[in-house]
């Protein structure tokens, strides 16, 4: 097993229908007690007596209840996503699972689902639109994807069936929007968080670390100044989507750090000293007044990782400071990377131009 225990078992086909007999683990069950019971067993089906004193007849059960993929869907969920998963991504599961992959799989038994049955749910799913905009769900169903792989992933782990039908389903094409800063945008971005200070500290400076480190959203309205390491000028974070990561942070952000008033354990919070709950609203204010609608605040992220890489700054440095555990999900930058190439095609253009 994925666990690393070794099962013995008998598996036959009786009335058309597969049959396990588990015999023992090993090392208490031998490999060669477990074939003698094996055999005895056969004989015993076979010629249709009872299994004899050594081996006690099993007592006639009544029929097993069907695990649907919805009952099942209690089990992973109660086991799995709320033992690993972060709250963000436990609602978005639950989120799916409720909305788009139960009402049409849930009745099903687990193990009669077919890779023809995840192809129509993951097609029925992209075929809807979203009432607000009017536009397909095509990323939706992309996500939904992902969370039957995770399920029936579990169900093979823990045993429950022996192979995932989640295998080889094409995803629907996503566009990755990335949109970087230009410095005059960056400058009018820094005019109206000037002017929004006073109104609101917390979310100010919550932005403007935003801007400076490339850290995720939670990840700095939860840091606490004990996370805070003056001396070795890292934000030491507890708890990331890749886990406890320490972020070296430049001479500006802790001179950003000194001059915030302190109100609470939390570094950037309410003037109560709540913790801030969103900076959706505070960013949709700021982007409009600074004119620049479009950006989004995760892509201070990707302008903080873009500035980066123009610099000339390796790439896995770069997907450090940002604490991406796959190098793949920073090559996105890599375009931005490697002006060597650049200059290359700028010089072969000029010398095939020349007269």
């Amino acid at each position: 097993t994925p666990s690393g225990q070794k099962i013995l078992f008998t598996r036959a086909r009786v009335d058309g229908r597969e049959h396990r007999e588990r015999l023992g683990a090993w090392p208490e069950c031998s490999a060669a007690e477990a074939l003698a019971r094996a055999r005895e067993l056969s004989r015993a089906a076979s010629k249709r007596v009872p299994v004899s004193a050594s081996v006690p007849a099993r007592a006639s059960k009544p029929p097993k209840e069907v695990l649907t993929v919805a009952k099942f869907a209690e089990r992973f969920f109660r086991e799995h996503v709320q033992v690993f998963c972060k709250p963000k991504t436990r609602a978005n599961y639950e989120l799916w699972l409720h909305h788009h992959i139960l009402p049409i799989l849930g009745s099903m038994p687990l193990d009669s689902v077919s890779r023809a049955d995840v192809q129509r749910m993951h097609r029925f799913v992209a075929a809807k639109t979203d009432p607000r905009t009017g536009k397909s769900l095509k990323t939706t169903a992309n996500r939904t994807l992902t969370v039957l792989s995770s399920l029936f992933g579990r169900a093979v782990d823990w045993e429950v069936i022996e192979r995932s039908p989640v295998q080889k389903i094409r995803k629907f094409p996503e566009r990755k929007i990335e949109r970087y800063l230009t410095d005059e945008e960056r400058a009018r971005i820094e005019d109206v968080l000037d002017g929004h200070a006073r109104r609101n500290p917390g979310a100010v400076l919550a932005i403007r670390l935003l801007i400076l480190t490339g850290a995720r959203t939670n990840e700095i309205l939860d840091l606490r100044w004990s996370d805070v390491d003056w001396k070795h000028k890292l934000l030491r974070l507890r708890d990331t989507k890749t886990g406890a990561r320490d972020v070296p942070v430049s001479s500006e952000v802790l001179r950003l750090l000194q001059a915030a008033q302190r109100r609470g354990e939390l570094v950037c919070c309410t003037i109560l000293g709540h913790r801030i709950h969103s900076l959706h609203r505070t960013w949709s204010i700021l982007r409009r007044r600074a004119g620049i609608e479009d950006v989004r605040k995760h892509d201070l992220r990707h302008n903080f990782a873009s500035t980066g890489a123009s610099a000339g700054i390796p790439l896995a440095t770069v997907g450090k400071l940002l604490g991406h555990k796959d190098v793949r999900t920073t090559q996105r930058y890599a375009h931005l990377f490697d002006q060597e190439v650049r200059a290359a095609v700028e010089e072969i253009s000029q010398r095939l131009t020349r007269r």
